[in-house]
């Protein structure tokens, strides 16, 4: 986990300080009873995440997960006893569910959760999932879960909230907008929008407005600059996810299904790493 932290620092921290930024603006015009006690209300909240408990509150507030049913972890008993065969699977961590979520994926949370997608319990009700590969889903995103690279994930989601929010609402316009030329030039020019917000909040002087102009110039340089680190973090979590796969035995089955799902050449590639042994090194 400790030669890991950088990356998750560069990855999560700039998102921390930007929902702080977006959100003390707004909370100083509330009235200062409420402002006060949704500030400490919420320093209660991350420190309850932060220390563990309320993960599962968490995991349905946050996540709009829920736990999966008695149907859903029959049908998944090969593949939860091919785990427990390797030391892995439930009682260790927890299955929850992403209902509105069609992908066949799993992605590890907190101190002991793992999400299975709806599209992945549909495929295993469909026969067209073996139980090899849905453990070794499972498996990959246990990894994470189990090395302590997301523990704080829920903390994290939670303070995050506001701009995950600006986020969103960026992505469906963009996404219903993105044919109109005039839409394009201005995403691609955007730092110019973030310089012109700066220096006209500065110029009009005021505190109101040299935040308002600090902040956007802040997001709109978080659009260039975060997503490499995002990446950088995600790829941390699949390497960390195909290690355990090789150490566990389920490394083939999981290049198999990568390869149902994708011809790419970068697809390939990570088949042949996830089943070639790994190099013994020489002696010297």
């Amino acid at each position: 986990m400790a030669r890991y932290s950088m990356r998750k620092a560069l990855a999560v921290t700039p998102n921390v300080l930007i929902a702080m930024l977006l959100t003390f603006p707004v909370a100083s015009l509330l009235p200062p009873l409420i402002g006060l006690i949704l500030f400490v209300g919420g320093l209660v909240i991350l420190g309850l995440l932060l220390s563990g408990l309320g993960e599962a509150t968490a995991m349905r507030l946050l996540y709009f997960a829920r736990p999966v049913t008695e149907a859903e972890e029959a049908a998944l008993a090969p593949a939860l006893q091919l785990l427990g065969q390797r030391g892995m699977g439930p009682p260790v961590i927890d299955l929850w569910v992403l209902e509105r979520e069609t992908p066949v994926t799993t992605g590890g949370v907190g101190r002991r959760s793992v999400l299975v997608t709806g599209g992945l319990l549909a495929a295993v009700r469909a026969g067209r999932l073996p139980a090899d590969q849905v453990a070794a889903l499972i498996a990959h995103a246990e990894a994470s879960v189990r090395s302590g690279l997301t523990r704080n994930d829920p903390a994290v989601e939670f303070w995050t909230l506001p701009w995950n929010f600006v986020r969103v609402i960026a992505r469906v316009c963009a996404a219903r907008f993105q044919w109109l030329p005039a839409v394009m030039l201005v995403w691609h020019a955007r730092i110019v929008l973030g310089v012109v917000a700066v220096v006209q909040g500065v110029q009009e002087g005021t505190p109101e407005s040299i935040t308002a102009g600090v902040t956007g110039g802040v997001v709109i340089v978080a659009t260039y600059v975060f997503p490499y680190w995002e990446r950088v973090w995600e790829q941390t979590l699949r390497d960390v996810g195909d290690e355990n796969l090789r150490q566990v035995g389920l490394a083939p089955a999981y290049a198999r299904l990568l390869l149902s799902q994708s011809s790419s050449p970068a697809i390939h590639e990570r088949a042949h790493t996830l089943t070639t042994p790994a190099l013994a090194p020489r002696a010297a």
